[in-house]
């Protein structure tokens, strides 16, 4: 069992030897929606929107600033999105592929994907939930991209979709 445990904290140790603090924003306060994780009615926590087929929000493959400064008051430094990621299949046969990055606004660094999912089967689909705390500008803004597999239209290729909601605010 020893021999186990010191193998674990070999492997474990590096990634913790590096850490900073500096690179982390600490949050004193976090505040949820009494309602629960839902979009309200008026959709006013609906924070990103993409629906490929029928072409409403933000364009694939290029970041995008979100602006939340109506949602959110000032002092607030992350905020937490919440949803699902949606991939119906096409008849062509693909590996259909959805990633998502986010980023501070005005961080000019590329960030690595944090969400994605994939469906290989013609004329199958996926869903999967999503959550993820994002660190915000000081003019309460954040960066968000997408990409997707191919630039094609269903129902020859895949079509892509994400629903995600404000769920949470931290101060």
């Amino acid at each position: 069992m020893k021999k186990y445990i010191y193998l674990f904290s070999f492997l474990i140790f590096p990634l913790f030897a590096e850490f900073n603090s500096e690179d982390w924003i600490e949050l004193s306060q976090i505040y949820v929606c009494k309602e629960g994780p839902t979009c309200e009615k008026e959709n006013k926590l609906n924070t990103v929107f993409v629906n490929s087929y029928t072409g409403v929000g933000p364009e694939a493959g290029i970041w995008h600033v979100i602006d939340v400064s109506d949602k959110l008051p000032p002092e607030a430094k992350a905020i937490n999105l919440m949803g699902i990621l949606i991939i119906t299949h096409g008849l062509s046969s693909e590996t259909a592929n959805l990633q998502l990055y986010f980023r501070r606004h005005g961080e000019t660094k590329e960030a690595i994907y944090c969400g994605q999912v994939i469906e290989a089967s013609s004329l199958n689909g996926q869903r999967t939930n999503f959550s993820a705390w994002i660190p915000l500008s000081d003019d309460l803004k954040f960066e968000f991209k997408w990409v997707r597999t191919g630039n094609s239209q269903y129902p020859q290729y895949s079509a892509y979709g994400i629903n995600l909601c404000l769920n949470a605010w931290g101060k």
